[in-house]
């Protein structure tokens, strides 16, 4: 079976920036719980109470600068962030850095945060093959997604 990776398109028909913001920014006052690890130490284990705090889900949930659209460009210290800055109407893709985890992990959830103005976009899973470029996730296979034309 494929790896699956996030995958965010933006497809833009008119020149407008559109920001996807994941839910992971950090808030003020997280903690985190420690659970015991078989070892002496204790690890920090992602929670609902800690979800917001930047040291729990650490940068590895971020876009992978390596594996995006030029024409993306990744803010904010973690690169949570993804903003068009071109002015061509094409689909756009950038990555996570991390696949969904493999075996026993759980239950496995993403949030994303649509603000800005355009025409169209398209969030989901897809595999490392499908291109960044002149297509979106849910059309090439192996791909699943979820779009709005924004309307």
């Amino acid at each position: 079976m494929p790896t699956f990776l996030f995958l965010a398109a933006i497809c833009l028909l008119v020149a407008a920036s559109i920001l996807l913001q994941t839910d992971a920014s950090p808030k003020a006052n997280a903690k985190l719980e420690k659970v015991p690890s078989g070892n002496a130490e204790s690890t920090p284990v992602l929670t609902l109470q800690n979800r917001w705090a930047y040291s729990a889900r650490d940068e590895k949930l971020a876009w992978d600068s390596a594996a995006r659209d030029e024409k993306l460009e990744l803010t904010e210290p973690a690169g949570l962030i993804v903003q068009f800055i071109g002015e061509n109407s094409k689909h756009r893709s950038v990555r996570a850095k991390l696949p969904i985890p493999k075996g026993n992990s759980g239950i496995f959830y993403y949030e994303v945060t649509i603000s800005g103005d355009g025409d169209a976009i398209y969030i989901g899973l897809a595999t490392e093959q499908m291109p960044l470029r002149d297509t979106h996730v849910g059309y090439n296979e192996g791909t699943y997604g979820y779009g709005s034309s924004g309307k």
